[in-house]
């Protein structure tokens, strides 16, 4: 005696794939139409959260094209420098900055007022989901933005800096 399932494993697969099948164009059109403009950030907060360590000693395009600024800063108080460089969707700038910034040089993302070795993606993907749920509650809410950062000396910088900023 054969037993046959009321429905087949491969309506059981659509079934289950189908919010998925139903969101993922509905997200690349909302992508499509939202505002095309170039993110930003505001340089001046983090200047204004590190004014008593370090001070700005410039900036340069890290690459023709995209949001790719790298602002350096000195320590006041002793010999380090730090280049930060805030990324926007993912772990490319700092790449780019890994490359740009070799040699003795200590390497990680300040998100939240923490320090990682790496791009924290899921904390930065969970964090980008509660602003947008923020957002449609009308809640206006700042975006934190991690920002890559290259130290050289041991002025632990970045420590402060994590410290320092909005969490």
């Amino acid at each position: 005696m054969s037993t046959h399932p009321l429905i087949p494993a491969h309506c059981w697969l659509l079934l289950a794939l189908s919010p998925a099948l139903a969101l993922a164009p509905a997200t690349r059109v909302l992508k499509l139409t939202a505002d095309q403009a170039s993110p930003t950030f505001d340089y001046t907060l983090l200047a204004e959260a590190s004014q008593h360590l370090m001070t700005p000693i410039g900036s340069i395009a890290a690459a023709n094209l995209g949001p790719y600024i790298i602002a350096g800063f000195k320590a006041l108080n002793c010999p380090g420098n730090i280049a930060i460089l805030p990324l926007f969707r993912n772990a490319e700038g700092a790449h780019i900055l890994r490359l740009l910034a070799q040699g003795e040089v200590v390497h990680g993302v300040i998100f939240k007022g923490l320090i990682y070795p790496q791009f924290p993606q899921f904390s930065y993907t969970v964090s980008q989901l509660e602003q947008k749920f923020k957002t449609v509650l009308g809640f206006d809410d700042k975006v934190l933005q991690p920002l890559a950062f290259a130290e050289t000396g041991n002025c632990q910088l970045a420590t402060n800096l994590a410290l320092a900023l909005p969490k």
